[in-house]
């Protein structure tokens, strides 16, 4: 059930709607490379919506990393951005599925 929920809230609300999550912002290249590539999609917002990426997603990777699995996250977000499809559904998102698997596994998000 646990891992379940994880799934969902991960997938259902990816990937600008994380703030739950939030703690002092750390960016790294995983972060600004997955926005890079999520702010050519449509559904990036215009006016800041990279730079609000990247923090959220610094923020998703102090969490993890406080519990031990920023290796895990770095690696679920690095394969995220090198996959990324404007045209997928994000709740559909399929291509790192063992990425995410392990990165579940790891936190108690």
């Amino acid at each position: 059930m646990k891992r379940s929920l994880f799934r969902t809230f991960l997938l259902g609300l990816f990937p600008l709607t994380l703030l739950a999550l939030a703690a002092p912002a750390c960016t790294g290249a995983p972060a600004v490379d997955y926005c890079d590539a999520y702010c050519e999609c449509p559904a990036c917002p215009a006016n800041g919506g990279r730079d609000v990426c990247i923090d959220q997603w610094a923020d998703v990777y102090e969490s993890a990393d406080r519990q031990g699995c920023g290796g895990e996250f770095v690696q679920w977000l690095r394969c995220a951005g090198e996959n990324i499809d404007c045209s997928e559904d994000p709740n559909g998102f399929t291509a790192c599925q063992q990425e995410l698997f392990q990165f579940g596994n790891c936190t108690n998000f």
